[in-house]
């Protein structure tokens, strides 16, 4: 309801059968949403609004079926991904992890992951400032490797 509000549009639950019944909530595709002025210079991408996520393809060329034994561990994508072992210092470095499942990372966990992988830690904002905190598999995830990679 607060995009809806702030973008004056209207959000519909669009449904797949096909890819295990998901529901993706999107702007009516015959409406436009808009940015309020004072909002739009800080601003560089809205989601979700129109687009629906493209179905899963693994392009059996390149896709390496790992050994059982293999973990995905943060020196292993960083690895995957040629990232490195280089970090930012720069103080405005920020980085923006949105979450649409109503799924929300747990700040323990958080701190466990970071533990765990030695990652420094890191100041995390939740915006709205009240948003809750729980388990949700995507949202972990996201929040645990992005701050990861990107530290």
């Amino acid at each position: 309801e607060f995009a809806e509000t702030l973008l004056n549009c209207d959000y519909w639950d669009y449904h797949n059968d096909k890819y295990s019944g998901t529901y993706y909530a999107r702007v009516d595709y015959e409406q436009d949403y808009n940015v309020p002025d004072n909002i739009a210079p800080y601003l560089d991408f809205i989601s979700p609004t129109k687009r629906f996520p493209a179905p899963l393809r693994i392009n059996a060329t390149y896709y390496h079926k790992p050994s059982p034994d293999a973990s995905v561990t943060p020196s292993v994508l960083r690895s995957l991904y040629n990232v490195g072992t280089t970090t930012g210092k720069a103080i405005k470095n920020i980085q923006g992890v949105a979450s649409f499942l109503e799924q929300y990372y747990s700040k323990t966990d958080l701190a466990t992951f970071w533990k765990r992988y030695d990652i420094p830690n890191t100041q995390v904002t939740n915006v709205p400032l009240n948003e809750s905190s729980g388990r949700g598999a995507e949202a972990e995830l996201d929040v645990q490797y992005i701050t990861a990679l990107g530290e």
